[in-house]
């Protein structure tokens, strides 16, 4: 996939007037090539930084669990506060 390949899906989705699952396919860009993810949101930042941060951002959050991606990071639930390091070890 190209910057213009991507950039062209990308629109694509927005057209349907869907930020979120613009988003969703700029997740998945970024888990599959972070050099396409960083080259296209570079090439129309005034469009995509919308999609992938504020306003867009706060549904993705909301929906987080729901999305299909693979996880980063660490996730300990608040039911292991206080236990943290033991959830850790």
């Amino acid at each position: 996939t190209t910057v213009d390949e991507a950039l062209e899906e990308v629109h694509a989705i927005m057209s349907l007037g869907r930020n979120f699952w613009a988003y969703a396919y700029m997740r998945t860009l970024y888990s599959k090539n972070l050099d396409l993810y960083y080259a296209t949101l570079l090439a129309k930042p005034a469009t995509l930084l919308p999609v992938v941060y504020t306003p867009t951002v706060g549904e993705a959050c909301q929906k987080f669990g729901k999305l299909p991606f693979q996880r980063r990071g660490c996730y300990i639930s608040l039911n292991e506060r206080g236990n943290i390091k033991s959830v850790l070890e």
